[in-house]
């Protein structure tokens, strides 16, 4: 329950009593939408969320909140990296967006279950882009992390996770692929770092099986399939782009099949804020044992950023990476592997 002050005049329940009608027209719009284009169950917003939202209309009308000039978010003053220690994540600002690199925060087993661990275990998420879901945890999404599929078809993504560091140029944590329900486990070691809008993934890992690796970008949002979707492909690189929003990805380490995930036909909606959606995808062969994984990942609206880096020097601890565009990326850390 919360108590509103005296102050809240009639046009605020109005205001209220407007928004809740139109969150019913949202849920029911939602249901007639999944029954249409079967889309996935969109769960109708609880109390707590909502009250969050509504918190600031709580505040006396002659509080500052009302009057103040408005000031631009911090994203939209420069690009900037913050560390939140406890969760470890890493926000940066990048282009205007923001962008969560998470290393450590994850839920129950149970609630995994529940709510899907792709709502929290990709590698980052980013604003403006959105990602995707899906109502089968043997079928992880392809978008902005790496799974494993296994010769029965299932696919595994991150879960349980332990992080080891969260620093303002660099992520690591390590984790498993799989559960003990499905006679699967996949240890992993990420390491993470970023450039502009660019993050370098170099993933450690050890397969006691033939797996398939996969690895994608962003997922663009698309609102009529993959018409006129802007695509190139090189060796071990590929970009996706539509309408201002462009994806790519570039394998550096053996990832070597290039493929465009998409929605197919009859296949129920994926994506967060569009009903279709394309996302690149480097992919291996089938593989087992020990090896590295390195891949570079892109989203932005600048097409000429989104080329592919020359890999200069990948040598034990220290690379060096080089742009058409951004330039230089020198990276020292004891993680990086030798690749030359």
């Amino acid at each position: 329950i919360i108590l509103l002050p005296e102050t809240i005049t009639k046009w605020l329940f109005q205001k209220l009593q407007l928004l809740v009608y139109l969150l019913v027209e949202q849920h029911l719009q939602s249901l007639r939408n999944e029954k249409e284009n079967h889309l996935l169950k969109i769960e109708f917003p609880i109390t707590y969320w909502a009250a969050k939202g509504l918190f600031m209309l709580t505040l006396d009308p002659d509080h500052r909140f009302w009057s103040d000039p408005e000031l631009p978010y911090p994203a939209e003053r420069g690009d900037f990296v913050r560390v939140i220690t406890a969760p470890r994540f890493v926000l940066r600002g990048v282009d205007g967006e923001v962008e969560l690199l998470n290393a450590g925060s994850q839920v129950s087993r149970g609630n995994a279950r529940r709510y899907g661990p792709w709502k929290w275990s990709k590698v980052a998420y980013r604003t403006g882009v959105g990602f995707l879901v899906s109502d089968d945890l043997h079928a992880y999404p392809y978008d902005a992390v790496l799974t494993a599929e296994r010769k029965n078809g299932q696919r595994f993504g991150r879960h349980p996770t332990i992080p080891l560091t969260a620093r303002d140029d660099h992520l690591a944590y390590t984790y498993a692929l799989g559960t003990r329900d499905d006679g699967f486990n996949l240890p992993v070691r990420t390491d993470v770092f970023w450039n502009a809008g660019w993050i370098l993934a170099i993933h450690r890992v050890q397969s006691f099986e033939p797996v398939r690796y996969a690895h994608g970008s962003y997922a663009l949002g698309l609102e009529e399939g993959d018409q006129g979707l802007y695509k190139t492909m090189g060796d071990n690189y590929i970009l996706l782009g539509s309408a201002e929003r462009y994806s790519a990805i570039q394998s550096l380490k053996m990832l070597h099949e290039s493929m465009t995930g998409t929605r197919e036909e009859g296949e129920a909606r994926r994506h967060l804020s569009q009903p279709y959606h394309a996302t690149p995808v480097m992919r291996s062969g089938w593989e087992s044992g020990e090896d590295v994984i390195a891949v570079l990942f892109w989203a932005g609206n600048k097409k000429e950023h989104g080329q592919p880096w020359d890999p200069v020097q990948l040598k034990e601890g220290r690379w060096q990476l080089d742009h058409p565009v951004l330039g230089n990326w020198e990276i020292r850390h004891p993680s990086l592997p030798a690749l030359d």
